[in-house]
């Protein structure tokens, strides 16, 4: 995997290893003590914060366009199909199945980002290399995105 392939990897559970990597602790007067998951404190996600942050400082039009693709994006359920990954709309009312010559598919669902409609794909592009040339070291995933 090359380092831009970790970075975007990186980018595509950023957000819900932030809001999901919660879990709670205890201090030791017995307080409630919020902790991080180990995901978010590796060493990858603290650089890309980092970064994030100072894109959003420095490179404010770059780090609109990213952050409209990986941190804002809406979400929405469709069907997919599995063999050629087109997508059936969702008044589509031909069963759970797509033709394929003489087979049939069962589409499954999937989780599609709704992207912005002013986001310009070369400027992700752009904003990506940016976070590539501004990277200290190397990213690497965490062991919990391994399995992803």
């Amino acid at each position: 995997m090359t380092k831009t392939e970790r970075i975007v990897m990186l980018l595509e559970w950023y957000v819900d290893v932030e809001a999901q990597g919660m879990r709670d602790g205890r201090s030791s007067d017995g307080e409630h003590l919020p902790l991080m998951s180990r995901a978010w404190n590796h060493p990858s996600y603290r650089e890309l914060d980092r970064l994030l942050d100072l894109m959003r400082r420095e490179q404010r039009h770059l780090y609109w366009h990213l952050s409209q693709t990986y941190l804002y994006s809406t979400k929405r359920r469709v069907l997919e199909c599995p063999r050629c990954r087109s997508v059936v709309p969702s008044w589509y009312s031909g069963g759970y199945f797509h033709k394929h010559g003489n087979s049939n598919v069962a589409i499954v669902p999937k989780v599609v980002s709704v992207i912005h409609k002013d986001v310009r794909s070369n400027h992700v592009g752009r904003a990506i290399a940016w976070l590539e040339e501004q990277w200290i070291g190397e990213p690497f995933l965490p062991d919990e995105l391994l399995a992803a």
